[in-house]
């Protein structure tokens, strides 16, 4: 798990904006509470990508259906 791509940009860009750039399909993404954000969330699904990204304990969230996460060996 080494990093395979980056961006160079100016001190106040915001990493969410090249976290939307950088969106490859397959690739898990792991994030802090930052990045929380749904419109970023729905991008990286859109981009059929994957994320763990912590949330901020005040989120109100519904489940909808729990789904099995099965890891490969």
């Amino acid at each position: 798990m080494i990093a395979v791509d980056f961006l160079v940009t100016a001190g106040n860009y915001s990493e969410r904006k090249a976290l939307l750039k950088m969106l490859t399909k397959g690739v898990t993404y792991i994030a802090d509470r930052g990045y929380g954000a749904f419109y970023l969330y729905n991008a990286i699904v859109k981009a059929e990508a994957h994320f763990v990204i912590r949330i901020k304990t005040n989120l109100l969230l519904d489940v909808e259906k729990p789904l099995l996460v099965q890891l490969q060996a």
